[in-house]
Formats: C-alpha cells, structure tokens, sequence
C-alpha cells in the first residue's frame, strides 16, 4: 500500500513539475549523462569485439588506439573516480569475452576523487549506477544506488526529462533527480567517440591563453573540488587506495593486463597545479606497485608536456598528442 501511494505521489509531482515548465525551454545543449549511458550501450552492442578498454576519466582519451594497433573501446566520463571504474569493470567484464588489457588513466589527484562527495556531480554516479547497475552499491554510497534504482523503476514523463527546465520546474526537476537527455542527439562511433570531428582534431590553444585558462579554470577548478571532497570524504585518499588494489586483482584473477598511466600534461598545468598534489598521487602508486606489482608509466612531464601544440587545452591532449604519447607508451610497454 505504501509503495503504491508514494508511486501516486511521484506521478502527481512530475505532472505538476510538466506544468510548472516554462513554455519557451529550450532543449538541453548536450547531456554527458546521456552520454554515460550511451556509452556502455554501444560497447554491449558488440562486446567480444574489443580486446582493450580505456576506462576512467577524460584523461583516458590521450590514448589512440590506432597507434597502439589493437580494437579498443573509450568508456570515459567527465570526473570518473576509482571507485566507479572499479564497479563498471566489475559488472562489464564477464560479457567483455575478448577483453586483454584494460588502460586507466592516473591524474594526480585519482586517490583524492570522490564524485559522490560533490554536490554538483552527485547525478553522475546515479547515471553510472544506471547504465551498469549491478546487485550491490559502493561502499560509501547507498543513497545513490537506491536513486538509481528508483530512476529506472519509474520512467518519468518525456516533457519533463529531455527539456532543459527553467524557473520552478527547473528546481523541482532538480529535487527528484531526474536527468536531462535528449533523444537522438548523440552518435558514437564504434570506438564509443562522439562523431564529431571537435574531439577527434589537432586543435589547440596559443601558449598565452593557455596560461590564463590553466591558472583561471582548469587549476582553480580542480583544487576547489579537492578541498570539497577532502572536507565531505576525509577518508577518500585509503579508501581509493584500497580500491585500486581490488582493482589490480581483480584484473590479475581475470587474465586482464591492467594498464596505468599518466599521460603528459602541459607544462603549465604542472607548474599551477602544486608539486604536493603530484608528489601525494606518486608515493600511492609507488606503493601500490611494490604491494601488487601493476605496471604504471608515468608521461606526466615529458618533452611532450612543452610543445602546447598536442594540447586541446591544460590536460587534455588533442588527436596529434594522443598519437604522440601512444607511440611512447607503445614503446614503453614493449620493453618490459
């Protein structure tokens, strides 16, 4: 009886929300969240196809996979932590047949990333939950999981979840957690890209604005939500920790060869960013290879750091980087 009422009640409240949208919205510019759940559609579309997975955050794209010559696959997220790679992987890989070697990148602050403890990221671990939702949340984060579920239990009226939303019915979209999506805007190549050429180009930011724009958005942006998380998580740092040791055995049980990066950054971002966060993220992965043995290469400030040419901007390298540093790697992981 109470669960009837209280699907009742979400009916009521979406309706009302329907009617409180203002009348001149405008659809949403782009949904990351969609995106998410595009993503892990696309690859279970064919999932024996792929022998390499690029998982993690928007690091993982300074892979090419052409240049390392094997069929892979980008499940990427804006902001995803090692506790979310940890459960994708974990829910993915008895379907992923083919699957020998999966790459995670390791920004300097990985061990200190919680996307769950930031307010303004909450709904993209509720995404996540979706698009691979298993039997069991992570640890931490019950709250989410039963959003999640509730989510997929419930579809919401259309209206109210592909527009974007203003004034009140904004506001109340926002309570109820509904996602903003857009039907048919997105296509994935088979590589789970987007199919257009802005993220697959050689585009690049002249060294004076990419200083400003290193200093002003992408280092302020990320030591603001560090300080977030190490007041709402102040036990993040072990417990990413211990997760990227599951991790790491979980891959060695399965035959997987776990693949650990830092792929270079410009010099500018690792002159901003402040060497005690580099110097926290290298003591734990220098740990974590003397406890397990994973294979790390770290690219972080190599020659390719100061031509700001293979850069899109502080740390994200552009199609031309991406070939650059894969062919490094390549190298690199042939002469263990």
């Amino acid at each position: 009886m109470f669960v009837f009422f209280g699907v009742v009640l979400f009916a009521l409240v979406t309706t009302l929300g329907k009617r409180l949208i203002n009348n001149n919205a405008v659809a949403l510019h782009g949904s990351a969240n969609e995106l998410a759940e595009l993503r892990v559609a696309k690859l279970l579309e064919q999932p024996s196809a792929y022998t390499a997975l690029a998982i993690g955050n928007s690091h993982t794209l300074a892979i090419d996979f052409e240049t390392l010559e094997v069929d892979g696959y980008y499940l990427w997220h804006e902001g995803r932590d090692l506790f979310e790679i940890e459960y994708q992987l974990a829910q993915l890989l008895p379907q992923l047949e083919n699957l020998e070697t999966v790459y995670v990148p390791v920004s300097y602050f990985l061990f200190d990333w919680d996307t769950a403890a930031q307010e303004a990221l909450t709904q993209d671990r509720i995404i996540m939950y979706r698009s691979t939702l298993g039997t069991w949340p992570i640890a931490t984060d019950r709250r989410n999981f039963v959003s999640a579920v509730l989510q997929k239990a419930m579809p919401v009226n259309a209206e109210v979840r592909d527009v974007y939303l203003s004034g009140l019915g904004f506001q109340l979209a926002q309570t109820l957690g509904i996602p903003y999506t857009q039907e048919g805007r997105y296509q994935l190549r088979a590589d789970g890209l987007l199919d257009q050429p802005h993220w697959h180009g050689c585009g690049y930011m002249e060294p004076d604005a990419l200083e400003t724009f290193t200093r002003e958005k992408t280092v302020y942006g990320h030591l603001l939500a560090l300080e977030e998380i190490k007041n709402t998580r102040p036990d993040v740092r072990q417990d990413s920790y211990d997760a990227l040791l599951r991790l790491s055995n979980f891959a060695a049980a399965h035959n997987i060869e776990l693949v650990l990066f830092t792929p270079p950054y410009t010099d500018s971002y690792n002159r901003l960013i402040g060497e005690d966060v580099i110097t926290g993220m290298e003591t734990l992965i220098q740990q974590a290879q003397l406890e397990t043995g994973l294979t790390y290469v770290d690219f972080s400030r190599t020659d390719l750091s100061f031509d700001h040419t293979l850069f899109m901007d502080s740390d994200h390298m552009n199609k031309c980087g991406a070939q650059a540093f894969s062919a490094q790697l390549k190298d690199a992981l042939n002469k263990r």
